[in-house]
């Protein structure tokens, strides 16, 4: 049977995304990554003048600042939007009705042929009789 979440379970739902650091971490060490892998083709790029070289331990320590950047805006995203960074790329949301339980995707259309109203289906769990 379908029914809404207590206000305490969706509070404890919010709480967990506080100590979700998977997406983030992912992030950073991808931007991490790509930023030593620029730089270190750019040292070594036919041309480049000895001047604007960077030693690794520069260009350590500017990919490490840009990732740690990314993090904490990733991290940050998914707090204000109140889902884990691979759920926030999802495209479209998934909706229930009150009264007839049917789901779809979000389509812009509120009211259900039954008379009831389409909610966010997060706000919704399945109890078994």
């Amino acid at each position: 049977m379908w029914t809404h979440k207590t206000p305490k379970e969706i509070a404890d739902q919010r709480r967990k995304l506080w100590f979700a650091f998977g997406g983030p971490l992912l992030i950073l060490i991808l931007v991490f990554f790509c930023g030593v892998i620029k730089d270190m083709a750019g040292l070594y790029k036919a041309g480049h003048s000895p001047s604007r070289e960077f030693t690794l331990g520069q260009i350590l320590s500017f990919a490490s600042l840009f990732a740690v950047i990314a993090a904490i805006v990733t991290y940050l995203c998914q707090l204000l939007f109140g889902k884990p960074l691979l759920s926030l790329m999802e495209q479209s949301k998934v909706l229930i009705c009150d009264k007839c339980f049917r789901m779809k995707n979000s389509d812009g259309q509120q009211s259900c042929d039954c008379g009831g109203k389409f909610e966010d289906f997060n706000l919704w769990k399945w109890i078994d009789d």
